[in-house]
């Protein structure tokens, strides 16, 4: 735990397992059969758009939520960036944009 930040990353992620358990089933999926992350968007009303842009991705919040990918990015890292793009959506966040990692080393 970083106690000058009060940041606790064990209950950041049992919050995060609690929000994502209950979501499968909110879509009519099992919680053991692989799954299309973008299956799982369009079943929750969330849009996916892919975007020739230079960043991980970016989540709107807004009546009709919006999830925006780089179509630059490996197929796979696509998938995770979908993901966790709605995983700001189960959690109820605001609108975000996730930068490329390399970019964010090279001008923090």
């Amino acid at each position: 735990m970083h106690h000058e930040t009060g940041f606790n990353g064990r209950a950041l992620a049992t919050q995060a397992m609690q929000a994502a358990l209950p979501t499968p089933a909110k879509v009519k999926l099992d919680q053991i059969s692989p799954i299309c992350i973008y299956g799982v968007c369009q079943s929750m009303r969330v849009q996916v758009r892919f975007n020739n842009i230079n960043m991980e991705g970016m989540y709107q919040k807004r009546i009709s939520p919006c999830i925006h990918l780089s179509a630059r990015r490996p197929l796979a890292r696509r998938a995770f960036n979908c993901a966790h793009e709605l995983g700001h959506h189960v959690f109820g966040h605001g609108s975000s944009i996730d930068e490329l990692r390399e970019s964010a080393k090279a001008h923090p």
